[in-house]
């Protein structure tokens, strides 16, 4: 099976995403599914972890939104800004 990873803004994207992670995880398993933030393991380093799933997956879908853009220039100075992450 594939792996996917998921990768989208919650402000302007979410109910996409979402909808998106329900049929890729009805049709291959949630488990071949990388969807969010919330699926990160405690304590463990959030940049290693998501270096490591987004090296996995054969396939990376950016669900981009009306303020994607606007979002991403205000993420550019965050270390933690997790799609700006991914999508690096």
């Amino acid at each position: 099976m594939p792996k996917v990873f998921i990768c989208y803004r919650r402000e302007d994207s979410a109910y996409p995403a979402h909808q998106i992670y329900g049929v890729l995880s009805n049709h291959f398993g949630s488990e071949s599914v990388v969807f969010d933030v919330d699926t990160i393991p405690l304590g463990v380093d959030f940049r290693e972890y998501l270096n490591k799933q987004v090296s996995r997956c054969d396939i990376l879908i950016a669900v981009i939104g009306d303020k994607w853009m606007e979002n991403l220039k205000q993420g550019l100075d965050k270390p933690n800004d997790f799609v700006r992450i991914e999508i690096q």
